[in-house]
């Protein structure tokens, strides 16, 4: 799986346990990725390390430092997704449903299909605002 979906579907499964409220902190991101691992799910290009307090990794801080200067998230620490990160997210899953890795992991970590789909793209949006 490619970092960019396992990093989004590790907030999704935070998202969704959490009730939308925030999704913790980047150790919570890696806890899901370090999940999806131990089901052998293949997470590419996403290296865990020590750090302080736990493990660290450069991916996932960039990833969601790169969410944050495009406006899709509030706050960092702990991690809030705007409506349209959360969109963003689910979106970027959903396109990426045809691989099994994305199936399996979405129920390793308990994200039903059904949450993943329930996303409108930005032309329904712009339909319904005018």
């Amino acid at each position: 799986m490619r970092p960019e979906t396992a990093i989004s579907l590790a907030m999704l499964a935070l998202y969704h346990e959490r009730e939308g409220v925030d999704l913790g902190f980047r150790e919570d991101v890696i806890a899901k990725l370090r999940t999806l691992r131990s089901h052998q799910i293949p997470v590419a290009g996403v290296r865990l390390r020590p750090g302080i307090g736990g493990e660290y990794s450069d991916e996932v801080s960039d990833f969601v430092g790169r969410l944050a200067i495009a406006g899709y998230v509030v706050q960092e620490s702990p991690i809030k997704l705007t409506v349209k990160g959360v969109r963003l997210i689910k979106q970027h899953l959903s396109e990426n449903l045809a691989d099994p890795e994305v199936t399996r992991g979405a129920k390793v970590l308990a994200v039903p299909i059904e949450v993943i789909q329930q996303h409108s793209t930005v032309k329904e949006e712009a339909i319904t605002t005018n």
